[in-house]
């Protein structure tokens, strides 16, 4: 069976599922919902991919503004090549070493980047 559907890991997340919060709205509208910057973490998979530059910039802007320190961002790139905007470099880093380990073990093959990056704590 496929790693999502095997039952092993139900366990586990069922015992977290207390730490999630499904908030629906556009990422403007929810990153401003939590303007304590309330974010540990975002999966954007497929968000930067159809937007134009500018929009990525700003929308990435955004959830570095409302992330707690340390929040990490992950994201594929399938067609094109998005990483963090040379604005927010000097408090985005680029985890290039987990990113490598988390795409050599995943069976995506259809992407050509898998890109994790963390915010700093200042």
């Amino acid at each position: 069976m496929p790693r999502y559907l095997r039952p092993e890991p139900f366990a586990k997340l069922e015992g977290r599922l207390d730490r999630l919060e499904l908030v629906l709205g556009s990422i403007a509208d929810v990153a401003s919902s939590h303007a304590d910057g309330g974010f540990d973490g975002f999966n954007l998979s497929d968000v930067f991919e159809y937007l134009d530059p500018e929009l990525c910039r700003s929308i990435y802007e955004t959830l570095v503004e409302h992330s707690r320190p340390d929040a990490r961002l992950a994201y594929w790139n399938m067609l094109v090549p998005r990483r963090r905007p040379d604005s927010v470099a000097e408090r985005v880093s680029s985890l290039d070493e987990r990113a490598a380990e988390l795409y050599a073990r995943d069976l995506a093959f259809f992407y050509g980047t898998l890109v994790v990056e963390q915010v700093s704590r200042a």
